[in-house]
């Protein structure tokens, strides 16, 4: 019979016998010589019914060829595989279903804990000796601060590493691997450096301006009295930072995210240094 009466006997469309026959998994019985019309006998009618369900069920090509070969018994053991592969895959997705509200809820119980301890720390900290700045902006910077834990996605979120965030982490990176070194990474330069000072208003007005758009990082090396208060003294300083950045015009126009990140580490033979690091273009 013609493909076209064949496609009728088992309610398939033509296209999808040329596509079966493309892919080796049912030739017409013979193909015209002169015409290159594709003929089928009633008998392939079963073969389309076997391919046609091995396939809805989800069979490889390359499995569907092999079955083929064998006999129902055989096709329908390989049915009952597949339906216990789908109901392990089912319980593992309910499994996971479960797990995903679990850690959900902990990190958000987390992430709570971690902003109430920020603004413990920030509000036990006097920046008037470091920063010189006044109570009405020190209370701006602890709400933007605080505030930026609203706008967390907690899809990107894999965990929250209390311990390097108390080692001094500012970004929102939680959980991430050792710190990375800036100054041996050939895409980025160092754009600013300052040792020995003991206040950060020595070097605030001396720090280049960051833009919209750019990648910096900023690594400090604090004495113990200044270690003890990393979190809030760097939160203070990127407070400041950021608050420029979006009172320049030059800044607000790029109009891209900015990425800036933070840390510290205990300063040697306590001598306190600040590096800003910039990604190249």
């Amino acid at each position: 019979m013609t493909i076209k009466d064949f496609s009728l006997l088992c309610g398939a469309k033509p296209q999808t016998l040329r596509y079966y026959d493309s892919v080796g998994l049912l030739k017409p019985a013979r193909v015209d010589e002169n015409s290159g019309y594709r003929h089928y006998s009633e008998e392939q009618a079963a073969d389309f019914v076997r391919i046609k369900n091995l396939q809805r069920a989800g069979f490889t090509i390359e499995e569907i060829k092999n079955l083929l070969e064998k006999d129902d018994r055989a096709i329908c053991a390989a049915f009952d595989e597949k339906i216990a592969e789908a109901e392990a895959r089912l319980a593992e997705i309910q499994s996971i279903r479960e797990s995903y509200r679990t850690e959900m809820n902990d990190i958000k119980r987390k992430i709570e804990l971690l902003k109430q301890q920020i603004e413990a720390e920030m509000r036990g900290y006097d920046p008037t000796e470091d920063f010189g700045i006044t109570a009405e902006q020190y209370e701006g910077i602890i709400g933007s601060t605080l505030g930026a834990f609203d706008g967390i996605d907690l899809s990107q979120i894999r965990d929250i590493d209390f311990e390097s965030f108390h080692e001094g982490e500012a970004r929102g990176d939680f959980g991430e691997e050792p710190p990375h070194d800036y100054a041996c990474d050939p895409d980025h330069e160092l754009i600013y450096e300052k040792r020995g000072w003991q206040r950060a208003a020595e070097f605030m007005g001396e720090l280049p301006p960051i833009e919209k758009g750019g990648d910096y990082a900023l690594i400090f090396e604090l004495d113990d009295k200044k270690l003890a208060s990393a979190n809030a003294f760097m939160n203070t300083l990127l407070g400041l930072l950021l608050s420029k950045a979006a009172e320049s015009k030059q800044t607000a126009a790029a109009g891209s995210a900015l990425n800036l990140y933070c840390n510290s580490a205990s300063a040697q033979n306590g001598v306190n240094s600040i590096k800003f690091f910039k990604k190249r273009s």
